[in-house]
């Protein structure tokens, strides 16, 4: 273990703090189209090593709606300079009453992390997710 510490390296624990909104698209009565918006947070736990992230990742709805989507999930991504893309699986927890109804899908999201200091920064990132919208801003916490 010593040895893994003891030699330079380009990696970089990160935790993010953030909040938002997510703008919900839902098939309604008479197949209309509507879509609504819930706030919500953001909690990240990654891992950065030179260019490639990888983080777990929270998004609950802070809302009473029943309807409202919460997003559990995982992603890897490339970052270009302050810009990282990232693409992963997440749950979609609608209901917990009905299982069914909770989903693992695909998403993407692209990520601008602006570093005031050594140890962090703020970001803003947009995702898509399964017809949602999750737009966050927050800010990066660099540990170690």
């Amino acid at each position: 273990m010593l040895i893994l510490f003891a030699f330079p390296s380009y990696c970089q624990f990160h935790v993010d703090l953030g909040g938002g909104i997510t703008i919900n698209k839902e098939l309604g009565i008479k197949n209309q189209v509507t879509k609504k918006t819930y706030p919500n947070i953001e909690i990240v736990a990654g891992y950065e090593v030179k260019n490639f992230v990888i983080q777990g990742e929270m998004k609950p709805a802070i809302t009473r709606t029943a309807s409202a989507p919460s997003y559990f999930g995982g992603a890897v991504g490339f970052r270009i300079s302050n810009v990282i893309l990232t693409g992963g699986y997440y749950l979609s927890l609608l209901s917990s009453n009905d299982k069914s109804l909770n989903v693992l899908k695909p998403g993407g999201a692209i990520e601008y992390c602006l570093k005031l200091e050594k140890k962090g920064g703020i970001y803003g990132k947009v995702m898509y997710l399964n017809s949602s919208f999750v737009i966050t801003s927050g800010v990066r916490i660099n540990i170690i």
